[in-house]
């Protein structure tokens, strides 16, 4: 986020953009409710990490590797307790790929059953707000040993 504000500083774009980073998105997403209520937002792009299925445990369930660029979340879906998950915006999933080819980015899709993210719940306030979520594969989620390519694609 501290690169995204420093583009932002020079670009000066002609929306405002409001940058925020949530806590609590263990617990019912709660920190990124809070802020979109706040923010009153109409588009909300959300960034985390995606499952890697690079690792012998997950090679069959995620088709997301580390070193092959960001991941563009096309679903996902808890089922447990929430019944929520996030559907993203059609006009901004097309953006960020049109976004990811003229840059030369790679992009890999994603989509999950059992998981949620901050815009699962962001995307029902107001009267709505357009949703995209965008991860870096991760290997080891919520262990101390969490791994992530920080190389920049």
């Amino acid at each position: 986020m501290v690169y995204i504000a420093n583009l932002l500083k020079k670009e000066q774009p002609r929306s405002t953009v409001y940058l925020v980073g949530t806590v609590w998105e263990e617990y019912n997403l709660r920190g990124a409710i809070i802020a979109a209520r706040a923010c009153k937002p109409d588009i909300a792009i959300a960034l985390d990490v995606v499952l890697a299925g690079d690792t012998p445990d997950l090679k069959n369930r995620f088709e997301v590797f580390l070193g092959k660029g960001p991941a563009l979340m096309m679903y996902n879906f808890h089922g447990r307790g929430t019944l929520n998950g996030t559907i993203p915006h059609k006009g901004l999933t097309d953006l960020a790929m049109s976004a990811a080819k003229q840059l030369n980015i790679p992009l890999q899709r994603f989509a999950a059953v059992g998981i949620l993210t901050d815009s699962s719940y962001v995307q029902l306030e107001g009267n709505g707000i357009a949703a995209l979520e965008l991860g870096f594969p991760a290997r080891y989620a919520h262990t101390p040993t969490e791994i992530c390519d920080i190389k920049e694609k």
